[in-house]
Parts: C-alpha cells; structure tokens; sequence
C-alpha cells in the first residue's frame, strides 16, 4: 500500500452530509442574517466617545451604566478605553446593552 493510496477515499469518507451543512450555515463565518442591530446611532456614539470619551458619555448613551460610570472615574481607563471604543465604533462592533450592534451610521 502506497502513500497516496492512503487518501484516495477521503472524499467519500468526509462528504458533506446536512448535518454538516446545517452546521457551516449557522456559522459565523457563513454571513449572518439574525445580527441583533440597535436603534442606536453610531455617528452620535463616534462623536461623543471622540469629545467627551474620557468622562464616558458614550457608555451612558448605548446604556451601558456601569462601564459608564468606570470610564467616568478612571478617565476613559487613562484614555486606552476611549481608544479602543473608537476603534470598535469605526469597524463596525460596538455594542449596546442589549448586546445589539451599532451598524447605522445616520
């Protein structure tokens, strides 16, 4: 028995099934229909995380309290915080409180 006789039925053997169809689909990767979108702007959320970040505005206005008030006291995490947000804002992954993401930018 050669090496390559070793792979000659791999095909056969792994061919997609449903269920490993079913399985690809509801994979990220596969392109999401069910993204839960907020109402929430992200236009407002980049221009208030870019001018009044480091007090936590930002955090206030997608409800999400708590981080609010640590950006508040902690000034933005020393600014990282305020960094990182804007980068999540600008791709397109910042969340609210209900775990809904930012998309709409008017």
């Amino acid at each position: 028995m050669s090496f390559k006789d070793l792979f000659t039925d791999v095909p056969a053997k792994y061919a997609e099934t449903e269920s490993t169809q079913t399985y690809l689909q509801n994979k990220d990767f596969q392109g999401k229909t069910d993204i839960n979108i907020s109402p929430k702007k992200r236009i407002v959320a980049f221009i208030l995380c870019w001018c009044l970040g480091v007090f936590g505005v930002h955090r206030f206005y997608v409800d999400k309290i708590g981080t609010g008030v640590l950006y508040l006291f902690t000034f933005g995490l020393l600014g990282i915080g305020v960094f990182v947000d804007i980068i999540l804002i600008l791709v397109g992954s910042f969340k609210d409180a209900t775990g809904a993401v930012l998309k709409d930018w008017t």
